[in-house]
């Protein structure tokens, strides 16, 4: 970004900031005059900055919030992502499709702009991770060896699960030799991910070459402190592979060397090492790791969520591989990888049985996934006795949004509508909801999909899920 732009960024971010502040009287008045001056993108963010701190419990907010960000999405994409990156939970499951909505046009009308494809594919994961992997897949067709779509896709890839950990890596695979990179000073950055990709996809030898690379390559300059989550990531690595050997006194050594005395940079760590040791009975060295690095410690305690326990637990491996497979078998068959998905329903299935207190969000899509597969190869039958198994799987749920109708719509197409209406009143019944003050509450969308069916119809919401 250069100081032009930084200069406008800070700008443009004191604006929404001081929106906030604002008046009734001097947002009414800001408002009037927006009308009046609908392309005033400065006006426009400052809308949108008064807005988002009152869309709790007023409808009227909520819709004008969603107006002013579509307009905003159409008419200035990369502007506005710098400033409004996540869509407030607080808006409702129809009003955050619109803001998906809008972004899929964008990137549809600008299929040659690689900076909006890469923008548009961040804002769209969470309806469709396919759909955010095709517009980054035209984005490198485009721009092959651009450093940004190597990183977007590649953390894309990650998010997907370690199913995609050789994808992930095969976006970063050129960094490795500092090939071509537009800025040298992140080499040791690359490397370290590229390090940490490799351990995960099983390539030890790579893992390790990076590893080594990324420790060589930190260089500090007045403009750039070496980030210690280079040097955490790659020790950490060096260390899992060192337990590989069963050397724990090496791997311990990398441990400390993670996190040196002195370091005050505060960030989430990856606990993969520490936890590993931990099981294997190294609780000491751990424990005086742990008193030594303060700066987890303080990190730990303003993310309340993440306890040390919680984080030791997270990072141990077939945890890890448990809360992948949650996601997978939905992602798997969006993106047309069908063997993956029924590989990761059944797996996660199975590995439930060691993690019974946890949610069963994983178990649902599974038996969605599983029910579309069926119906692939022409098995209404099975696919509904899928679909039925589903049903008390509902029971944890706090918002309908939640629940995987994909195969609802599939079964409409086949014209199954009893079977999916049978279906939607279980899941009434088995709905745990939210409490009745909380406006964010969705439950009514059952009862209208209900009514649609049984005339029909198709509710509109299946539709948009079903874009790619």
């Amino acid at each position: 970004m250069s100081s032009s732009d930084e200069e406008e960024y800070r700008r443009i971010d004191n604006l929404v900031s001081a929106a906030n502040e604002l008046s009734s009287a001097k947002a009414k008045s800001m408002f009037k005059y927006l009308k009046s001056s609908p392309n005033d993108f400065e006006l426009r963010m400052q809308a949108l900055g008064y807005l988002q701190f009152r869309l709790a419990n007023d409808n009227a907010n909520k819709a004008s919030f969603v107006e002013h960000f579509c307009w905003l999405i159409e008419h200035h994409p990369l502007r506005l992502q710098r400033h409004f990156q996540i869509f407030n939970p607080v808006m409702t499951y129809r009003q955050r499709l619109e803001c998906y909505l809008a972004w899929k046009r964008k990137a549809e009308e600008n299929l040659d702009s690689v900076e909006i494809l890469i923008v548009a594919s961040e804002r769209l994961d969470s309806l469709s991770k396919a759909l955010a992997e095709k517009y980054l897949l035209r984005a490198k067709e485009i721009a092959p060896k651009n450093d940004d779509v190597a990183r977007a896709l590649s953390g894309l890839y990650q998010i997907w699960g370690s199913s995609f950990e050789e994808l992930a890596l095969a976006e970063y695979d050129r960094f490795l030799d500092l090939n071509d990179l537009e800025v040298e000073i992140l080499y040791s950055y690359y490397q370290s991910r590229v390090a940490k990709l490799a351990y995960n996809a099983g390539w030890f030898e790579i893992a390790k070459k990076a590893a080594l690379l990324s420790l060589e390559n930190i260089v500090e300059t007045d403009d750039f402190k070496s980030d210690p989550r280079i040097n955490f990531t790659s020790h950490t690595v060096l260390g899992l592979l060192a337990l590989k050997e069963k050397k724990n006194k090496q791997a311990i050594s990398h441990l400390f060397s993670s996190f040196p005395e002195g370091t005050k940079r505060t960030f989430i760590p990856n606990f993969s090492l520490i936890a590993e040791l931990h099981e294997l009975g190294e609780k000491l060295a751990v424990e005086e790791f742990l008193e030594k690095a303060k700066p987890i410690e303080k990190v730990l305690t303003l993310h309340g969520y993440r306890t040390l326990e919680r984080s030791l637990k997270e990072e141990l491996p077939t945890w890890r591989r448990y809360r992948d497979l949650a996601t997978l078998p939905r992602t798997a068959f969006d993106s047309r990888r069908f063997e993956v998905a029924k590989e990761a329903a059944l797996e996660y299935k199975k590995l439930s049985l060691k993690f019974e207190d946890e949610p069963d969000y994983g178990i649902h899509i599974g038996e969605i996934v599983l029910g579309q597969l069926e119906l692939k190869q022409g098995n209404i039958n099975e696919a509904i006795k899928h679909l039925q198994n589903a049903i008390p799987l509902v029971r944890n749920y706090s918002y309908v949004e939640d629940i995987d109708c994909n195969l609802c719509l599939d079964l409409l197409k086949e014209n199954q509508q009893k079977s999916v209406v049978d279906f939607l009143k279980e899941c009434k019944a088995n709905f745990k909801g939210v409490d009745e003050e909380d406006d964010c509450d969705d439950s009514f969308l059952l009862d209208e999909w209900i009514s649609q069916i049984e005339k029909n119809e198709i509710p509109w919401e299946w539709t948009v899920q079903s874009i790619d």
